[in-house]
């Protein structure tokens, strides 16, 4: 059985600065979650079912373009053996499953609809999956140079 302590880093059970500044900021983040809670009820209810988007076009086109640059840099990264590939790859797989969402949930119905669902199924979300396996990948290789590092040092 492994002591709680031990996960936490202290070995007399009282917190460190840093332990208590990570619970103060878990609390924070979970807070956010219950504040967009209502929120999102809110939106349900009160948006429209329908909307015409004057900026359509350069909505798709700013995001893909910024897809475009996350997935070079995951390519950079990986390249160089940069260990900023871990935060990259994670948002790489972030904004393909979003892009899948929403080519979905926003297209016309029919054939374009169809079209979409293919995509995402045969495109943007292996092409996530893929990202997220190399980000977990890569801070488990991180992980374990840190760990070494540890273990050698006096």
């Amino acid at each position: 059985m492994v002591d709680p302590s031990e996960l936490s880093g202290t070995t007399s059970g009282r917190a460190t600065r840093r332990e208590r500044a990570a619970r103060q900021i878990g609390r924070l983040y979970f807070a956010f979650a219950v504040v967009l809670v209502p929120w999102v009820v809110y939106l349900a209810v009160s948006l429209p079912r329908r909307a015409v988007s004057l900026h359509y076009r350069s909505t798709w086109v700013g995001f893909d373009i910024g897809l475009i640059i996350v997935l070079a840099w995951i390519g950079v990264c990986a390249w160089r053996r940069d260990p900023r590939i871990v935060l990259s790859a994670a948002a790489g797989g972030t904004l393909l499953c979003a892009d899948a969402w929403f080519d979905v949930t926003t297209s016309a119905p029919g054939s374009a609809h169809v079209q979409a669902i293919v995509s995402a199924l045969l495109l943007e979300l292996p092409c996530a999956a893929l990202c997220f396996l190399l980000a977990r990948r890569s801070l488990a290789v991180l992980a374990a140079r840190a760990a070494d590092r540890h273990l050698s040092e006096p």
